[in-house]
């Protein structure tokens, strides 16, 4: 699961690649939102880019429990990592 998040934070991780891992492991968007949650609280980054994060994960949660799209979920799960290697700390 790691490896998913250091993925998509350093280089241009497409929804599809992520997709495919969601599938050969079996995970939903819920429960890979979930372990990056936890994952992320264990890393040691800057306030701006944890809280930021934690703040989008947050969001994305919230959509899925509405029921929105979970392919649209995922791009902005990406686009939330993509957004915070922009921050200044």
């Amino acid at each position: 699961m790691e490896v998913i998040i250091l993925t998509i934070f350093l280089k241009k991780f497409l929804n599809l690649e992520i997709d495919i891992i969601k599938i050969e492991k079996g995970l939903s968007l819920q429960i890979l939102l979930k372990e990056i949650n936890n994952i992320l609280m264990k890393m040691d980054w800057a306030n701006p880019s944890k809280t930021f994060l934690t703040k989008r994960l947050c969001d994305l949660e919230y959509r899925m429990s509405l029921g929105c799209n979970e392919k649209i979920q995922l791009g902005a799960l990406v686009g939330a990592f993509h957004e915070v290697r922009h921050i200044k700390e």
